[in-house]
Formats: C-alpha cells, sequence, structure tokens
C-alpha cells in the first residue's frame, strides 16, 4: 500500500510540472535476452534477427550524456519534431536517490511536451522568471529507489495515468541498462538485457524524453548512451525491399571479390530473397535478380534480417 500511494505522488508529479498493414502480421515473440554490451546498433540488429522489428528504423536520439537533479518531476525532451508510434530506445542509467520518500529515474516515448505560464517572483535581491512545462502525454520506463521498475502511461492532460510495478527487478547500486521496444501496441522493456515485462500499450505517438521525479534537491540521476530509433510506419509483411539512394554497384556474389552484375539506378527499390554476410562484417543482400548489393550504400526496409542465408563461393 505505501508503495503505491508513493507511485500516485509521482504521478501527480509528472502531471503538474504501428505500422499500417494490409495483412495480420505473425505473432513473433520477442527475444528473453539480448546483449546490451554493444552499441544501439547492435542491439537494434539483434530485434532485426529475431523478427520482432523490421528493417529500416532510423535512429532519431543519439545522447552520450544525461544528467538531472533538484526536487521535484524533471525531464530533458529530444527529437520533438518526430511524432513516432512503434520505436526501440534504450539507455544506461545511473541513479543516486537520496530522499525518503519513493523516487524515480528513466526514459520515455510517446512524449509530448507543452509550455506552461511565466512565474514572476522576488529572491530577496531581485526578480525572476520561471516558465513551467508539463507531460500531457507520455509512456516511461523508470527504475525506483527500492528497485522496482516502474511503467506509467497517460494519454493526455485530463486523464489520469496508468501504472504498473514489477517488484525488485534492479540493482540500483550498479548501472542499470534499460532497453524497450514498441511494436503495434505492445512494449517489451529489458533490464540489463532480460526482458523483465510485456506490456500492452495505447496507440499514439510522440517523441522522446529522460525524467527524474526526486523528492530531494540532491538527488541525481543520469544516463549514457541513450538512443531511440523511430521503426517505420508501414511495410509489406514477409517482404523486404532495398532502395537505392544513389547509383550502386551490384555484384554476382556477397563480396567486392565478386565481378559486377550491373547497376542499381537512383531511387530504385527491388526486393531482397536471401542475405549472406562478408569477411569484414558487411551484410550483403541476395536480390530476385540474382545479383547482390552490399548493406551500407542502400536501404533495406521489411523483414531482411530474418531472410535466408545463401552460401556463396567464389
Amino acid at each position: 500500500m505505501y508503495k503505491h500511494i508513493i507511485v500516485v505522488a509521482i504521478i501527480l508529479m509528472m502531471g503538474s510540472s504501428v505500422f499500417a498493414q494490409d495483412d495480420e502480421r505473425a505473432m513473433v515473440d520477442a527475444p528473453e535476452n539480448i546483449d546490451v554490451t554493444g552499441d544501439a546498433s547492435d542491439i537494434l540488429r539483434q530485434f532485426e534477427i529475431s523478427g520482432l522489428i523490421p528493417s529500416g528504423a532510423e535512429m532519431v536520439v543519439d545522447e552520450a550524456f544525461i544528467s538531472l537533479t533538484t526536487a521535484g518531476a524533471n525531464f530533458s525532451t529530444y527529437a520533438t519534431d518526430i511524432e513516432a508510434e512503434n520505436f526501440v530506445m534504450g539507455a544506461t542509467i545511473n541513479f543516486d536517490p537520496q530522499a525518503d520518500v519513493i523516487e524515480a529515474c528513466g526514459i520515455g516515448g510517446h512524449i509530448e511536451r507543452r509550455g506552461g505560464s511565466s512565474i514572476t517572483g522576488w529572491n530577496g535581491s531581485g526578480f525572476t522568471s520561471q516558465v513551467t512545462v508539463s507531460l500531457p502525454r507520455y509512456l516511461t520506463v523508470m527504475v525506483t529507489s527500492l528497485g522496482d521498475m516502474l511503467i506509467m502511461e497517460k494519454e493526455s492532460r485530463t486523464d489520469d495515468a496508468d501504472f504498473e510495478v514489477i517488484q525488485s527487478v534492479v540493482d540500483i547500486e550498479d548501472s542499470v541498462v534499460l532497453t524497450a521496444v514498441v511494436l503495434d501496441q505492445m512494449m517489451n522493456v529489458y533490464v540489463d538485457g532480460e526482458l523483465a515485462v510485456t506490456y500492452e500499450v495505447d496507440t499514439r505517438r510522440g517523441s522522446w524524453a529522460f525524467v527524474l521525479t526526486s523528492g530531494a534537491q540532491t538527488t541525481r540521476c543520469s544516463a549514457t548512451d541513450f538512443f531511440a530509433y523511430q521503426i517505420p510506419d508501414d511495410y509489406v509483411f514477409g517482404l523486404c525491399n532495398i532502395t537505392s539512394y544513389g547509383t550502386v554497384n551490384m555484384r554476382t556474389g556477397p563480396s567486392t571479390s565478386f565481378d559486377r552484375a550491373g547497376q542499381l539506378a537512383y531511387e530504385e527499390t527491388v526486393e531482397a530473397v536471401g542475405q549472406a554476410d562478408d569477411d569484414i562484417g558487411f551484410t550483403w543482400w541476395q536480390l530476385d535478380t540474382g545479383a547482390w548489393v552490399r548493406e551500407d550504400v542502400i536501404t533495406a526496409e521489411g523483414d531482411c534480417r530474418t531472410l535466408p542465408i545463401v552460401e556463396a563461393e567464389l
């Protein structure tokens, strides 16, 4: 009961301050574990390989370091010009709570940031002004000072926030890696690479934020490697489309050691049917024409990382 009372208080503090598709996609279970020791692109690639998300996600947030401190509801918003419904986000959280009440820190998506009123007051030596802003809509994943994980979702300024507490899943004395995937109204949240919860969310759009709700001026929370990818809104299920944004050489096999096999023209789109990795770490896509193109000179969108692996020899 005490825990829920404090969670409600956190909600009040924050309030004050799909894919478009024609066919039903087969349900894909989220992987139980991912490797979070690599960078954001490594994490994204694992979700693509598992079939949970399509290829083609675009990085829209890439912050090496963020820090918030002081009492109240604090947040930093990012990519506010983007309205994303489906996304992958993550960060490494370092949390140092100092208050006697429960505090929370983490990351969020579906963020709407709204400006508020300008407050002017006398501080003893002169007038000061402060503009208050709020998050009327948000979806946040936070760690609490009790070592729990807190998911909060708010649809509008007038609605109450929905929340779920996942008890005792983090050790805040150490860094905590949070990763969340939102796709087709389902969110899968990972703590240090382990799937902690699958949570149903509402369909809506927004940007991203780093959030701290604190009861003490000395409480501090920071995040390293805070990233967010926007997943494409639509694609044809079961297909992988390759688009060239320049004149691209095709090859007879998955390496520059193979002979040329013509070129893709600017903005030409073709279907990929297979994949292979070369000796230096690039993925090559086999097109339905039989030719190959390398991943770094094209854009791949759709169910790409799940295509069959093709063995090819010089």
